[in-house]
């Protein structure tokens, strides 16, 4: 009940906290850790901001106390329960790759505080115990009115913080030091040397259990699919038993819109999302949103075509899923989405933006390597070079220039000029998986929704071909408040369908598990690191790496080592079931089927591809190694870390 009564205080433009703290800009979007958390054996409520200027602290705890009295008065919207319901039964049907692990972790805390396991279990009794509980204010004054456990923490920014912090560390390590008798510092060293020659030794694996290559089924599970015109536009059908839910996407192709315009997708994604649309206001709307699905989700998608290096699909994906008995009203609110979006609201949209700027700001620190290959990449084919412009730093640039705008009107009259080109698109395509029974009936609704779209469909998925692309060397090493580095070299390589590709993915596997793992994380003290074969790149990287040149230096030896052909037969099995592994794993409902709908890879080339995999041998690793990875290639590096490190030429 808690934890519902904090998705009713804090999530949503309907939200309390919403309304007294994120409209009103007083920061850019709520703290860290904010919500309910049961994990612990003491649950616990955070609400805060991050971005607050000091001399407004006093007034955001002052709303937080005020907030909640006057949640307490108004009480908390009908529609808003029954849309948080909605969500937990949505979630209760829909299927995933890791249900069982996510079931567990949704029912630890409960175990936790010593409730009984088949209790835990039983959902659609805690989903009836919720529709009748009347008592919201009751809740609300005992957990945080009347609750005087509290704790205030502010968190203030120090220039001199990382330059603090090394002095600090020296100290503590020196004082350390002068505390070490002759004798200890002669055991540390052959402790040290015990565990290097620990880390160099061979791993005896033998009495492990393990599968063995031959146990791998050469035949390439098959998804049946079906196309369908619907009034003029493309579907594509997956019938699969979804317990009772329908997963609806659509794809409408984009173009490289003259003078940069296309750069605001990104931005338009996140704001046709959250206003309003139709006769509601964005509130209205996402209170509709939550009754009726799981969200509407609009991303921009650059997508390298599988056997052209130079040519890719850009467009934006627009996707949601939803009870069957709530198509039509899922697709009404997408009608209201592609028809009547309302730019109106400034505050809202700066709002939008704030939120977008801080969670990018926040997601560097958290998959920098991410950050750093996107960077790395974009210098070696033009669909890298397109992604890292809406996806990586200097999407991020772009935004921030904008929030810098006093008045954002000239960027709403943009985002208004790129909606009519997106969603007005003559392209655009649709997927649904659904039960077969009721194929009939959601074809009627989606034509009804796809005759009320303007613009003429076709049935071809046009590419986007760029003037020859020469990919160049880059090194770039980007100064960030961190204290470690994320590290990544990229090295133009083959498409998906290429003979090369997937033994260089086997490749990039084997060097991440029998050198860079070992090198990078067990020794050099970087949280991970590895290698990955993308789309016509090939890629290594570091994640948290406090010795960035000991690392590039790893990545050389990784080449060296496949090179001096140090492989053996049982490493390139062990590569092999890994990748299989993943190949093989479960694939939920709505995502069967999406890669020919996104990327028009078909089963006809996974089969090939499954079985070059198979048949990969020591020689061609090493031909490759050497044909992609070795002597004076066309590479690219790109290091986020610290102001203060010592960069190598």
């Amino acid at each position: 009940l808690v934890a519902v009564l904090s998705h009713l205080l804090i999530s949503g433009p309907s939200s309390p906290f919403f309304k007294s703290l994120i409209e009103t800009n007083t920061g850019l979007s709520y703290s860290p850790g904010s919500g309910y958390s049961g994990s612990g054996n003491q649950a616990t409520f955070s609400i805060g901001l991050k971005g607050v200027k000091s001399a407004d602290v006093e007034s955001v705890i002052s709303t937080i106390q005020d907030t909640f009295k006057k949640s307490l008065e108004e009480g908390f919207e009908s529609d808003r329960i029954e849309g948080i319901v909605h969500q937990m039964e949505l979630s209760m049907k829909r299927d995933s790759e890791n249900f069982g692990l996510s079931l567990l972790h949704s029912i630890l805390p409960s175990f936790m505080h010593g409730a009984d396991i088949e209790n835990i279990c039983d959902f659609q009794n805690h989903i009836n115990y919720i529709k009748s509980f009347d008592e919201w204010g009751s809740l609300l004054n005992e957990n945080f009115i009347e609750n005087s456990h509290r704790l205030t923490l502010v968190m203030e920014p120090s220039a001199d913080y990382q330059k603090d912090r090394q002095m600090e560390e020296e100290k503590l390590l020196s004082e350390k030091v002068s505390l070490l008798t002759d004798t200890d510092k002669m055991k540390l060293f052959e402790s040290g040397i015990e565990l290097e020659k620990e880390q160099n030794k061979e791993q005896d694996i033998s009495s492990l259990p393990c599968l063995s290559v031959s146990d791998i089924s050469r035949q390439q599970p098959y998804t049946h699919i079906d196309h369908i015109n619907v009034d003029d536009t493309p579907v594509q059908l997956c019938p699969q038993p979804t317990n009772g839910i329908t997963y609806i996407s659509f794809l409408a192709d984009e173009d490289l819109y003259p003078d940069g315009l296309y750069r605001y997708l990104p931005f338009l994604c996140g704001v046709l999302a959250k206003v309003g649309a139709g006769n509601m206001d964005h509130r209205q709307r996402a209170n509709q949103i939550e009754r009726y699905t799981s969200g509407l989700s609009l991303s921009p998608l650059v997508t390298p075509h599988h056997t052209d290096p130079n040519t890719y699909d850009f467009s934006t994906v627009f996707s949601s899923h939803c009870l069957e008995e709530n198509l039509q009203q899922t697709l009404s609110l997408w009608q209201d989405t592609f028809l009547s979006p309302d730019f109106s609201n400034q505050d809202l949209i700066r709002s939008i933006l704030s939120d977008v700027l801080s969670s990018g700001v926040a997601n560097i620190g958290h998959h920098g390597h991410i950050v750093a290959m996107t960077t790395a990449g974009a210098s070696l084919n033009p669909a890298s070079k397109l992604s890292e412009e809406l996806n990586g730093l200097t999407q991020l640039t772009f935004l921030n220039e904008i929030a810098k705008q006093t008045d954002l009107q000239d960027t709403i009259s943009i985002l208004q000029t790129l909606a009519a080109k997106t969603l007005h698109t003559v392209n655009f395509k649709a997927s649904c998986h659904l039960r077969e029974d009721i194929i009939d009936n959601t074809v009627e609704a989606m034509s009804a929704f796809f005759s009320s779209i303007p613009g003429d469909r076709t049935d071809s998925d046009r590419e986007l071909e760029t003037e020859l692309f020469v990919a160049e060397k880059n090194r770039k090493y980007i100064k960030f408040p961190f204290q470690v580095h994320y590290v990544a070299r990229a090295i133009p390589t083959v498409p998906y369908t290429h003979p090369d590709n997937p033994i260089l993915v086997l490749l990039a596997r084997l060097m991440t598990n029998k050198v860079l793992h070992p090198e990078i994380r067990e020794k050099g003290g970087a949280y991970g690191g590895g290698a990955t074969q993308g789309e016509s790149v090939f890629h290594f990287f570091s994640y948290r790496d406090p010795n960035f040149s000991e690392t590039l230096k790893a990545y050389n030896k990784s080449i060296d080592w496949v090179l001096d052909g140090k492989l053996t037969e049982q490493d390139i099995a062990e590569a092999k079931l890994a990748i299989f592994q993943r190949i093989d794993a479960p694939v939920s409902t709505g995502r069967k089927g999406l890669g020919y709908f996104k990327s028009g890879i078909t089963h006809e080339m996974k089969q090939v591809r499954r079985e070059r995999f198979l048949d990969t041998t020591k020689e061609q690793l090493i031909h490759v190694c050497r044909k992609y990875l070795s002597g004076d290639v066309v590479d690219s590096i790109a290091v986020l870390g610290p102001e203060n490190a010592d960069i190598p030429q």
